[in-house]
């Protein structure tokens, strides 16, 4: 069993920091990777998000014209 915290020398207090402090920069570092990785990848899609989203302007802007030439009538 662990022995508590308050009974653990100075040193290997220490140690476990160093150990936790190393754990915590890889953490961050493995989860800006992530970030930048699905970043990249949406700039890459970014041509393809575009050209949907003019079909789906267009799709809309044919809509409402049929929509103002119902009110005509």
């Amino acid at each position: 069993m662990d022995e508590p915290l308050s009974e653990k020398p100075s040193d290997e207090l220490e140690r476990m920091m160093a150990e936790t402090e190393a754990c915590l920069a890889e953490l961050r570092h493995e989860v800006q990777r992530r970030r930048q990785t699905a970043q990249s990848i949406e700039i890459d899609n970014l041509e393809t998000h575009l050209k949907e989203a003019r079909v789906k302007w267009g799709e809309l802007k044919r809509f409402f014209e049929i929509v103002l030439q119902e009110l005509r009538r």
